[in-house]
């Protein structure tokens, strides 16, 4: 396990990109989001990506950004909520770093995303917790391969960061 490249993973609105940044200022790290550097690279918005490519081509992409990673220092990398669960993803995330996955509940999930006003693709449908559900009993199996697993429910994310970092035990 080698804890300079410090990935979050889990499914979307379990706080990884709140709790990743408070996570690298406590490390003294560079905080960096997978779906930021996507978009960079692409030039378009992760929407736009899911409505030209679809979730294929979005996921290609996340995997070349992931392999960009290797090599670059320490830092904490927020990843997409399906990067471990594509493809060779995991196993090269537990290569080159440590791999924490956040959890939170179903319901818990549905409420941060509907209150954050963010586009998610993956959500754009007649049930959205429905599908929240499907898609985390298909996760799952990878969220579980994590080093570690945090729950994220009924905490703010510099307690997550906070209870990282502990487990980490940096």
């Amino acid at each position: 396990m080698n804890p300079d490249i410090i990935f979050l993973t889990g499914f979307m609105g379990t706080g990884k990109s709140a709790s990743g940044v408070i996570l690298a200022g406590m490390l003294g790290r560079r905080a960096l989001d997978t779906d930021e550097l996507i978009e960079k690279e692409a030039g378009m918005t992760v929407a736009e990506i899911f409505d030209r490519y679809g979730e294929d081509g979005f996921r290609r992409l996340e995997a070349s950004v992931l392999d960009s990673l290797a090599g670059g220092g320490p830092c904490v990398v927020s990843a997409g909520g399906g990067m471990s669960a594509w493809g060779n993803n995991l196993e090269t995330m537990k290569k080159i770093g440590v791999v924490v996955a956040l959890t939170a509940s179903p319901e818990e999930i549905l409420r941060r995303v509907s209150s954050c006003g963010t586009v998610r693709p993956l959500l754009v449908c007649g049930d959205p917790l429905f599908r929240i559900i499907s898609l985390l009993q298909k996760r799952a199996y990878y969220y579980i391969k994590s080093h570690i697993m945090v729950d994220t429910d009924g905490k703010s994310p510099a307690a997550v960061a906070a209870e990282i970092k502990e487990r980490l035990g940096i």
